[in-house]
């Protein structure tokens, strides 16, 4: 069991019922373009110095990528619960292990925010892109707090 209290944090993130029933409703859209969206990800990454030295040592076909979509799978299926939390915190150790440091680790999920953000705006319109926005900001604050906690314990 984590060593915080996760419905306090999603609490102060103001994330709902009506928050995960976005999340829900946006996931289809995340699975059919995850793979490619990762992809250009690591196209994105491995071209910086700073990021392709941390990569250097990963079989990213056969681990990092696999990695990335049941991540990614996991939270914009609004499930946080301990899987969830358990992941994140591990996916979080992983990378301050690997000493990636919290601005390359913030960049990362910039990258991802934004191509969900494109993703989202190509397909929603009006009101119901608000919410699905709402959501994906929501989403990726909670799972950045996670994994950004394992960096301050």
């Amino acid at each position: 069991m984590p060593a915080f209290d996760l419905r306090k944090r999603m609490h102060l993130l103001n994330i709902t019922d009506t928050t995960i029933a976005n999340l829900r409703a946006f996931h289809p859209l995340v699975l059919a373009n995850l793979d490619d969206l990762i992809a250009e990800f690591y196209k994105f990454v491995l071209q910086m110095p700073a990021t392709s030295v941390i990569f250097r040592d990963y079989d990213i076909e056969k681990h990092l990528k696999p990695a990335q979509r049941r991540h990614w799978d996991l939270l914009f299926s609004g499930n946080f619960n301990d899987e969830y939390v358990d992941q994140s915190i591990r996916i979080g150790a992983i990378h301050y292990k690997r000493k990636v440091a919290p601005y390359l680790y913030i960049a990362g999920y910039n990258y991802f925010h934004c191509e969900l953000i494109r993703l989202a705006a190509l397909h929603y319109h009006s009101m119901d892109m608000a919410q699905v926005l709402q959501a994906i900001a929501k989403a990726i604050a909670l799972d950045i707090d996670l994994a950004l906690t394992t960096y301050t314990r």
